[in-house]
């Protein structure tokens, strides 16, 4: 936390406080007693009358699971809490169904496969797989892994990746890799004087293979001859 400022807005820290453990879902109760401090002084920290102990804050940070910086102010608290909006989730999930659905009868038209025989093959009733296939209905995912299974189709690929809720999802399994590389990667990536040398492997990664070796081979002609002029 070196670069924290000296001086910490208490009345921010407390909002913030507050707002992570509501956030939560967690009492006061709860959190005072996996912190083994009384319920009051958790009261008082969310009111701002008192500090906790930078122990504390370490603690109550990892089990909100938001990070330090946030709770001090020093970086936004918004972007670490999650608060969905119900409107925006239900209109999601219509477009959701009517993608997956979409696909559904596309594959099954590609593999010339009509409702009975694809009805014999996952247990699904036709009329099921009409509705499924129309948007009337939303499939259950043991019926759309059946389905999946019988029309050659990667479940994989049908996960959203586009929405916000598939960013999220997307930014989860990059979170998971990340933690899982050698700390001594992970000290590498941390240092942003370092992010230049990242972007120089990115450079390369776009080029591509193929036009690297070409490159490489350019360049040892190119030294050649110079050797040769010599």
């Amino acid at each position: 936390m070196k670069n924290t400022q000296n001086k910490i807005n208490t009345d921010l820290l407390a909002d913030n406080l507050l707002k992570a453990r509501e956030a939560s879902g967690r009492s006061i109760k709860e959190i005072s007693s996996l912190v083994n401090i009384p319920a009051s002084r958790l009261r008082n920290y969310e009111k701002g009358k008192y500090f906790p102990s930078l122990p504390e804050l370490e603690s109550i940070s990892f089990i909100y699971r938001i990070p330090i910086l946030a709770l001090i102010g020093e970086w936004d608290i918004n972007h670490f809490i999650h608060t969905p909006n119900k409107d925006q989730l239900l209109h999601l999930i219509e477009i959701r169904n009517e993608i997956i659905s979409t696909k559904l009868s596309l594959a099954r038209e590609e593999a010339e496969i009509s409702y009975k025989d694809l009805s014999n093959q996952t247990g699904i009733t036709t009329g099921k797989i009409r509705r499924y296939e129309t948007g009337q209905s939303i499939p259950s995912l043991d019926d759309l892994i059946k389905l999946c299974e019988s029309l050659n189709l990667d479940l994989s690929g049908l996960i959203d990746s586009d929405s916000p809720i598939g960013v999220w999802q997307d930014m989860q399994s990059t979170y998971r890799k990340v933690s899982q590389m050698p700390v001594d990667l992970i000290g590498f990536l941390k240092k942003e004087d370092n992010h230049k040398y990242l972007m120089l492997t990115k450079g390369f990664s776009d080029i591509g293979i193929d036009s690297l070796h070409e490159l490489s081979d350019s360049l040892s002609t190119f030294l050649n001859n110079m050797s040769s002029m010599n």
